[in-house]
Order: C-alpha cells, then sequence, then structure tokens
C-alpha cells in the first residue's frame, strides 16, 4: 500500500534530498548552462545586447569558444582506443581475452564510441560529462547497455566527496 507511514517518511526524505540537491547544486548548474550557450553562440545578455543597441552597435560573436572546443572534441573522436584486458597471471590469459571480447562485442552493439564522445563534449563545454552503464530488462533490447545521459538530468548528493560517488546516498 502507498499510504503508509512508511511510505510518507520515505516520501518526505527523498523530498527533502531533493530540494537540497537543487538548493546546493543551483550555482554549478547556472553556470553550466553559461558555457552551453557560450558554446552555442549565445555569448551576449539580453541587458548587454539592449546596451550595444542603444549606442548603435551591433552584438557580434566571433565564436573562438565553439572552435575550441571543437578541435578538442575532434581530438577525442580521432584518438579513440578499442577496449584492452590484459591478464593479471599466466592463468588468466583466456579469461582475459574473453572480457575483452565481451567488451568490444557489448560496445559496438552500444556504439559505445559515440556516447563517450558525447559525454567528453558536455565535459569540454561545461566541465561535466556522463556515461550511464546498466542492466535494461525490456525484452526487445540489449541486456547491457552503456549510454550517454545528458548533465541537465543528473542529480546527487551534494554531500557526497567521492569523486566516483561511492559515499553519495544517492546518484
Amino acid at each position: 500500500e502507498l499510504d503508509t507511514p512508511q511510505m510518507r517518511e520515505l516520501f518526505t526524505k527523498l523530498w527533502t534530498w531533493w530540494r537540497e540537491a537543487q538548493d546546493a547544486h543551483f550555482r554549478s548548474r547556472a553556470e553550466r548552462l553559461r558555457d552551453h550557450e557560450f558554446y552555442d553562440g549565445r555569448q551576449w545578455t539580453d541587458e548587454e545586447i539592449a546596451g550595444l543597441a542603444a549606442r548603435g552597435q551591433a552584438a557580434l560573436v566571433f565564436n573562438l569558444v565553439k572552435q575550441m572546443v571543437d578541435w578538442i572534441v575532434g581530438t577525442e573522436r580521432r584518438t579513440r582506443v578499442d577496449w584492452n584486458v590484459l591478464p593479471r597471471e599466466e592463468g588468466d590469459v583466456e579469461g582475459a581475452q574473453l572480457k575483452k571480447e565481451l567488451l568490444k562485442f557489448v560496445g559496438d552493439i552500444n556504439k559505445v564510441g559515440w556516447h563517450r564522445s558525447l559525454a567528453f563534449e558536455d565535459a569540454a563545454i561545461s566541465g561535466l560529462g556522463w556515461i550511464e552503464d546498466c542492466v535494461v530488462s525490456a525484452q526487445n533490447e540489449e541486456p547491457l547497455v552503456s549510454r550517454h545521459q545528458d548533465w541537465k538530468g543528473m542529480w546527487w548528493d551534494p554531500h557526497s566527496r567521492d569523486l566516483q560517488f561511492a559515499d553519495a546516498r544517492y546518484l
């Protein structure tokens, strides 16, 4: 049953965490949005454009940010490498080869290179890019999925201090 004291307590806890994350991440998310606007060529604020128009000046943009980011992202795409799994001991050679082939297969069916480049592009523009690795139970999809996640849809525990979020209450 959904309307129990335990469910209300859980909802209250999750709602509190959600509001806490929104408050804690507000400034960094606003800066990331601004970074993406710069990349997209929107480098003047409405007030700045109005001020320039009042003086009879055009709000010109020579988008060097986009050129530099595109160069960095292009370099990442040109220097992609395939997976490699090395054995730790002599007896691990066959297992390492099987793992390497499995990673290559999963990467190929999920177009991991493409998704990794999308996450890298987000990171190059605003400092944060995400890849989601998960198991999918839908029968018409591959069971192992690796895909890009837009940073705007990601929320995490603002009290986490571990770079891999091992100490996070939620992600």
